[in-house]
């Protein structure tokens, strides 16, 4: 039951991931092309505006030309051709007389002169009609195909002579220019993938930041339930075997007796502690709140547990400095309770002989609170993670009265009294485990 739910809570944060990166990649790659389209179209007409600006300038300097010279040099028909890609061609009464188009492009020329000229007529621009009303005349700029697909840009000035209407055709290739259109329509493609990839890449590492908390908590949770599984095992294991010899072997009852309420004993303390855990991180604890004598607290804790230091062949230390420590708000039960947890892990972890120290001091307006020992300490890359559920240094396990939740209880304790929880080096070896609590002299607050 409990692996179903892990494993459909695993899928639903792996959908919810899809979805988001989906979400967030669809959403941004829309705005994205639609801001890529809006630049194409601004640049595409940009560039048709300024072909036309070009055309039409060329078209007039033609005109202009060929108006104040009686005279039409081949050498300038040609430049206009080479230079320019202008294409010039002189009618009278629809007749063609001057013409620069190439030999290998006659005939597309023919075709888009054609095209051109029907354009036109439908705007009664007409070179084979006689102006009757009108001097002069002159069509729109029209774009027009030759029989190749060339593509051109074309207009055509009708003047009024003694024998009749003189026409000027000029056409201006534009097919490069529609290429580079076409180019830059494949460049603004490849930005708009490259961009749309960019952003799936950036929304998984944004989603995956958002949602790392979430996953972290899982995993700790998952980590959390198989260790609690593990450890509530054990007893019942034991309870279970005690329970079965009593049957085989009657004269050791009271044996097996004392072993099982032993075991229920620890399996109580460790659903005690397991509560206690849940409703921390439900926030569902209460609070006692009230000033609190710390120096009592401390030696209440140092009587009680000096006598059990010694059976376990060590030696407390309590140390206090002169001046009297300030009285801080909170609930002595639980501060008393942080106490019993650290010196509880100092006994456990230090050596036989060693000399634990209980300390208090005040610094900076703060109390702080430390249990020293000389042990086997806490490497460097472990100090974070030994205030987490079931984190024990001992490996195998040897300890059967420790669950690893007691660093656990007490940085949520700590925490609670708007404290922080802390473990250094020992001088000469060993750790020490400590805790501030803030504005000591009564100061502070409980939220």
């Amino acid at each position: 039951m409990v692996l179903d739910i892990e494993w459909r809570l695993m899928r639903m944060i792996n959908s919810l991931k899809k979805k988001l990166i989906l979400l967030f990649t669809g959403f941004t790659g829309v705005v994205f092309t639609i801001v890529l389209v809006i630049i194409f179209i601004n640049t595409e007409q940009r560039m048709i505006n300024n072909q036309r600006l070009t055309f039409q300038n060329i078209f007039w300097s033609v005109i202009m030309r060929i108006d104040s010279s009686n005279v039409i040099s081949d050498a300038w028909l040609t430049e206009m051709l080479e230079n320019e890609q202008i294409f010039i061609q002189i009618e009278a009464n629809g007749n063609k007389l001057i013409c620069n188009q190439l030999r290998n492009e006659e005939l597309d020329f023919v075709v888009a002169v054609k095209k051109l000229k029907k354009k036109a007529s439908q705007e009664h621009v007409n070179t084979n009609v006689v102006l009757v009303s009108q001097n002069k005349v002159q069509s729109k700029i029209y774009e027009v195909n030759g029989k190749d697909q060339e593509r051109y840009l074309g207009q055509i000035y009708i003047t009024s002579t003694e024998n009749g209407n003189r026409s000027i055709i000029v056409l201006k290739k534009i097919t490069k220019s529609k290429k580079e259109i076409e180019r830059q329509c494949l460049f603004f493609v490849g930005m708009d993938a490259i961009g749309i990839f960019l952003f799936y890449l950036i929304s998984r590492w944004i989603i995956g930041k958002a949602l790392l908390p979430v996953e972290e908590n899982n995993r700790r949770h998952k980590q959390f339930i198989a260790a609690a599984s593990h450890e509530l095992k054990s007893p019942l294991a034991v309870i279970r075997v005690n329970s079965s010899a009593i049957q085989l072997e009657p004269a050791q009852t009271e044996h097996f007796v004392t072993v099982i309420n032993n075991e229920c004993e620890r399996a109580s303390k460790l659903i005690e502690d397991l509560l206690f855990l849940a409703n921390a991180n439900a926030r569902n604890w209460t609070l006692e709140v009230e000033f609190v004598d710390i120096e009592d607290v401390l030696i209440v804790t140092y009587d009680t547990f000096v006598s059990v230091c010694k059976e376990r062949g060590k030696r407390l230390q309590l140390d206090l400095p002169d001046e009297i420590l300030p009285k801080v708000r909170g609930d002595e039960y639980r501060l008393k309770q942080i106490l019993v947890i650290l010196i509880d892990n100092a006994i456990s972890y230090s050596k036989d002989g060693d000399i634990i120290i209980l300390r208090a001091y005040t610094k900076k307006g703060s109390l702080y609170v430390e249990v020293q020992d000389h042990g086997n300490g806490v490497q460097s890359s472990k100090k974070e993670e030994i205030f987490e559920c079931f984190y024990r240094e001992d490996k195998a396990r040897k300890d059967r009265n420790h669950y690893g939740l007691g660093l656990t209880i007490a940085k949520e304790l700590v925490e609670l009294h708007s404290g922080k929880i802390y473990v250094k080096d020992t001088p000469g070896g060993g750790a020490t485990f400590g805790f501030i609590l803030p504005d000591a002299g009564g100061k502070n607050r409980i939220s």
